[in-house]
């Protein structure tokens, strides 16, 4: 049910992030992508990290935009912002008690929260820069003990007391650490002389995704990239955030899991969903004469259809496998 639920997020995300188009596009790769499918299988950590990571990924980009409709900083704490901050502050802290690496995805909310700041800033008086500062610092910390508490009901074994972390927790910590550096573990010699990026990206082009969906995703990227730089459509910035974060995180590990990569697929599943959206209308947006602008519709139409069949395709023969 769980990975039905991160479905289910993704089209809302693709939908606050760009159309409902987008939105049911993204889905529909999500459902068939073969890692996504794979891990619905298994009761394991990574299908609730991914959940709650995405549904963090989504709450922030709603607190970025209400930030942002918020022309007097005093309405910050508006009341829509505080019940933004508080399910922001539960989602995260329940991805991180599913698994550590949750953790990685508290690069968003904090992106959410600077973002507008930074784009407020119309005073150069150093006094109410800080006082501007200070408020949107104080929607992070509201955030960061919101999650701590929680965290703290959902993961009682991680604690002693209160606030000290037991010592069980911390060798385990440890010993991951441990292991994701490269110790003299048994299971762990497959991954010798991998080459850091590079495998973890072959991984997602071959087994987590396809490639008909890997094209999609990059094409997405792209255009994302280019929304950013050129219509200054600064949201985006948000989830590409936690997809770099990600990537960097497990790309330099030295057991680089396929696995580790799949709290950030809802992402790159919603920016192939926007990529193929993009693409298919691509021949429409070009002003060219009428018998040209008809084939390169048809080809964009045509391109568009075989990414979304290679997906499928991939799906569905991974699972009659």
């Amino acid at each position: 049910m769980i990975d039905t639920g991160t479905i289910l997020i993704v089209y809302l995300l693709g939908r606050e992030l760009f159309n409902r188009k987008v939105g049911f596009i993204s889905a529909a790769l999500q459902a068939f992508t073969t890692l996504h499918i794979q891990y619905s299988h298994f009761y394991g950590a990574e299908t609730w990290v991914t959940f709650f990571a995405a549904a963090t990924v989504l709450l922030s980009v709603k607190l970025y935009k209400t930030i942002r409709l918020a022309n007097d900083l005093e309405k910050l704490f508006s009341r829509r912002a505080i019940q933004l901050v508080l399910s922001i502050g539960v989602v995260f802290s329940l991805a991180v008690a599913s698994k550590l690496s949750g953790l990685a995805v508290g690069i968003v909310p904090v992106v959410a929260i600077l973002l507008p700041f930074i784009n407020k800033i119309n005073s150069k008086e150093v006094s109410k820069i800080v006082r501007e500062l200070a408020k949107f610092l104080g929607l992070a910390m509201s955030i960061l003990v919101v999650a701590f508490l929680c965290f703290r009901l959902f993961h009682p074994y991680a604690f002693s007391g209160f606030i000290a972390f037991d010592e069980r927790f911390l060798s385990d910590i440890e010993y991951l650490r441990s292991v994701n550096s490269g110790a003299d573990v048994p299971w762990v010699i497959q991954w010798v002389g991998i080459t850091p990026l590079w495998f973890p990206l072959k991984s997602i082009f071959w087994h987590g995704m396809g490639p008909g969906l890997a094209v999609a995703v990059l094409v997405g990227l792209w255009l994302t990239v280019s929304e950013i730089i050129r219509k200054r459509n600064h949201v985006l910035i948000i989830p590409l955030s936690f997809v770099i974060v990600m990537l960097g995180l497990v790309s330099q590990q030295f057991n680089p899991l396929i696995r580790y990569l799949l709290p950030a697929y809802p992402i790159l599943t919603t920016f192939g969903g926007f990529g193929i959206y993009r693409l298919w209308h691509w021949g429409k947006e070009k002003k060219i004469t009428t018998e040209k602008k008809i084939a390169l519709y048809r080809l964009s139409q045509g391109a568009s259809a075989i990414l979304i069949a290679g997906t499928l395709f991939w799906g569905c023969a991974f699972v009659n496998g």
